[in-house]
């Protein structure tokens, strides 16, 4: 296998960690105009559609019966597509990017832990190491590089739903792993993009009648970024990623979500870049990299030292 086929897992999950760091800045900007049930059920039809587009043009494979996997990507649309982003937007409604940032940073912690649980995957102390590391690295880019900010941070109900997100993308990345084992990354995208629009429409709708949206141009834009670039794109890329290498790997790349926020207003904005920012994201970058690929290399290193 080449380096860059070997690599291309890694480079699929970065591709959705950056689309998320938008959805992170897209997320708060939409929190005064569409609520948070609005937001996934537009943004689920949108996805659906474009994604039929994609099944239609696209060669399709043999699959299994969708009987055989039937509650398992019920559980996927539920926890992974619609929960996570409903308690997403949800979260970003009620809280700040220092602690939007931080909840998320407990992903890597939360998937290796129920990979071992559920799968009984070996999860080395190597990558134990590597998503503290990762953590650290969240809370001195979040914390200006003061201990005393960090320390006045304060939770609310915004936070707590952060957190349950981060917990259903976990169990939605663990459980996709053996589905897509049989099936199609676009099958499985698909299906459960439909499965979750099902469930979240009731939510918008409700959130439409009572509280009804502000849809400026802005606001549309918003919705087609979330639509083309969280819906389709960062679902596929994250899905072809934890096919390929696994839940607690690629869960150790969900720390870089933060980093690229900050690279892109650096890039974009022309924000300058701190000291204690360049420090976080060398936390976060070799953490992230020893978390995913630390058992490689042990793998490696045990194979060249076998005799």
């Amino acid at each position: 296998m080449s380096g860059l086929a070997r690599f291309a897992p890694h480079l699929w999950i970065n591709l959705a960690c950056v689309f998320w760091a938008g959805n992170m800045t897209v997320g708060r900007a939409l929190r005064g105009h569409v609520g948070p049930g609005l937001i996934v059920t537009l943004r689920g039809a949108l996805s659906l559609a474009l994604l039929v587009l994609l099944v239609r043009v696209l060669k399709r494979r043999e699959e299994p019966p969708l009987r055989q996997d039937f509650w398992r990507l019920c559980f996927m649309a539920f926890t992974g597509v619609a929960g996570y982003q409903g308690l997403l937007y949800l979260g970003l409604r009620h809280t700040d990017a220092i602690n939007a940032a931080l909840m998320n940073s407990a992903g890597p912690l939360v998937a290796m832990l129920m990979a071992w649980l559920a799968l009984g995957s070996v999860v080395r102390p190597l990558q134990w190491v590597g998503a503290v590391l990762s953590l650290v690295g969240i809370a001195v880019i979040m914390s200006g590089g003061s201990l005393g900010q960090l320390r006045a941070v304060q939770f609310n109900t915004g936070d707590l739903a952060m957190l349950a997100g981060v917990v259903m993308w976990a169990g939605y990345s663990v459980i996709g792993r053996g589905v897509m084992q049989s099936r199609s990354v676009l099958s499985v995208t698909v299906i459960t993009s439909a499965l979750s629009l099902l469930m979240v429409a009731p939510w918008g709708a409700w959130e439409a009648a009572h509280t009804p949206p502000q849809l400026t141009p802005m606001v549309w834009a918003g919705l087609a970024y979330v639509a083309v670039f969280v819906g389709v794109g960062a679902l596929m890329a994250w899905n072809y990623g934890v096919k390929a290498m696994g839940p607690a790997e690629a869960m150790a790349f969900m720390n870089m979500t933060p980093l690229y926020a900050v690279l892109l207003s650096t890039l974009l904005l022309h924000e300058p870049m701190r000291q204690y920012q360049l420090a976080g994201a060398v936390l976060v970058v070799g953490g992230s990299l020893l978390a995913a690929l630390g058992p490689q290399w042990l793998r490696r290193r045990a194979v060249a030292h076998t005799p």
